[in-house]
C-alpha cells in the first residue's frame, strides 16, 4: 500500500516512470494476496498516470476496468473518483479528435449525483469544477456562472479560503499553516498576523494570540470583545479567474488536493 500511496505523488511531480513503478508493485501485492480493493485503485491511479501522458486509450481502459471493479465492490467514492478519470481523458481528447464535451458533462453529472449521495464536498466541489471548465469550452456563460456560485459556496462551507488575503486555499502549491484555534491560513498570511502592526487575532474566530517566537502561539480563553473585533473580511472574490483542478493538463494547478 506504501507503494502505491508513493504513486500519486510522484505523478504529480511529473516523474512517472517512478510512479508507473510503484503502481506496478502494489498490483503485484493486491494479486498475490487477492486484494481487489486496492487492485481497483491500482487501476485508478494507472488511469491517472497515463491520462498525463496524454495516453489517451490506455487511461480509459484503466477507468474503465477500475469502474466495474469499484462498482461490484459497492465502492461510491471510488465509482465517482473512476467517472471523473474518464471525463478528464474525454477533455483531453476532444482537443485532438474533437470528441463532443457531451460525454464528458454526463460523466461529471454521474460522479456529481454519487459525491452528493454521500455528502461528500470536497468531491463535489471537484465535480463542479470540471463543469465549470466544460460549460466554458461551450460557451455557455450562464451555467459556468452557476458553477461558479455553487463552488464558492462550498468552499465557504469547507473553510477552505483564507480570510487574511481573501484568496482561495488549495488552488495553488502552497504552503499552509494552521493556528491553535484549529483555523488555517497561508503560511504567508499567518506571518502577517503575527508579525504584523496592530493586535494579533485571528481574523476567523477573533481570539487573541500571544506569541512568543520561542514557543506556539497561545489563544486567550474568550473572543476579543465585540467593540475590538477587527472588521468583517470583504466579500469572497469570483473564483475561478484561474482553473483550480490539480491537474496542469486542464488549468494552472490545488491533489488529488488539487484534496
Amino acid at each position: 500500500m506504501t507503494s502505491l500511496q508513493l504513486a500519486t505523488p510522484l505523478r504529480m511531480m511529473g516523474r512517472f516512470q517512478e510512479a508507473l513503478d510503484m503502481c506496478e508493485d502494489a498490483m503485484k501485492v493486491a494479486t498475490d494476496h487477492a486484494d481487489r480493493p486496492t487492485q481497483a485503485l491500482c487501476l485508478c491511479v494507472f488511469g491517472d498516470i497515463y491520462r498525463r501522458q496524454n495516453e489517451c486509450e490506455k487511461a480509459i481502459t484503466r477507468y474503465e476496468a477500475c469502474l466495474a471493479v469499484m462498482t461490484d465492490l459497492g465502492d461510491r467514492h471510488g465509482q465517482a473518483m473512476c467517472l471523473l478519470g474518464l471525463a478528464k481523458t474525454l477533455c483531453l481528447m476532444k482537443q485532438s479528435a474533437k470528441v463532443c464535451e457531451c460525454k464528458a458533462l454526463e460523466l461529471v453529472h454521474k460522479s456529481l449525483e454519487i459525491a452528493q449521495a454521500m455528502g461528500n464536498k470536497l468531491l463535489q466541489l471537484r465535480c463542479h469544477w470540471l463543469q465549470e471548465e466544460l460549460y466554458r469550452s461551450l460557451g455557455d456563460a450562464e451555467q459556468m456562472r452557476e458553477q461558479m456560485r455553487i463552488s464558492s459556496r462550498l468552499l465557504d462551507d469547507m473553510e477552505l479560503f483564507c480570510s487574511v488575503c481573501n484568496k482561495s486555499i488549495g488552488e495553488e502549491a502552497e504552503k499552509l499553516e494552521g493556528l491553535p484555534c484549529t483555523h488555517i491560513f497561508h503560511e504567508r498570511c499567518v506571518m502577517e498576523i503575527l508579525y504584523g502592526r496592530g493586535m494579533r487575532i485571528c481574523p476567523t474566530c477573533q481570539r487573541v494570540v500571544y506569541y512568543n517566537p520561542s514557543t506556539h502561539p497561545v489563544f486567550c480563553s474568550t473572543p476579543v470583545p465585540e467593540s475590538n473585533m477587527l472588521p468583517a473580511p470583504p466579500a469572497m472574490p469570483s473564483l475561478h479567474e484561474e482553473w483550480g483542478q490539480e491537474d496542469s493538463n486542464f488549468s494552472p494547478q490545488m491533489e488529488e488536493s488539487k484534496v
